[in-house]
């Protein structure tokens, strides 16, 4: 799983070197254990607040993450608690919007997409 939040090629700069599109400039590691999701959140949060995203949209980044990584804990690992999940950042901008490209990793057993299938609409209730 990865996505772009806004945002074009860059390059940025971490510890005096170049970092190219493969480098990730934050990552982090972590358990399938829910008690970690906080910490994730926090990060990425931070992350996109001093990438210079305003505080909804930050917000909004770091719910999402988390919500992608407890889909990993509770359908991928069955709630196992003591597998690995990677969160790697790089940060992306055109020099006048701020950006942030997010990769979540994991060693889930993988779904067949065509075995996916939506709700029938008369299913579908508003509200």
């Amino acid at each position: 799983m990865g996505s772009v939040v806004h945002g074009g090629p860059s390059t940025a700069r971490s510890g005096g070197r170049a970092m190219t599109g493969d480098e990730s400039a934050v990552e982090l590691r972590i358990l399938s254990d829910p008690i970690y999701l906080a910490g994730a959140r926090e990060m990425v949060l931070g992350i996109s607040r001093r990438l210079g995203f305003k505080e909804a949209p930050a917000t909004q980044i770091a719910l999402a993450v988390d919500e992608a990584l407890a889909n990993v804990i509770n359908h991928g690992y069955d709630r196992q608690n003591d597998k690995p999940i990677w969160i790697r950042t790089w940060p992306k901008t055109d020099g006048h919007t701020p950006g942030l490209r997010l990769m979540i990793e994991d060693e889930a057993r993988q779904i067949d997409p065509d075995s996916i299938c939506g709700r029938d609409l008369d299913d579908v209730k508003p509200g």
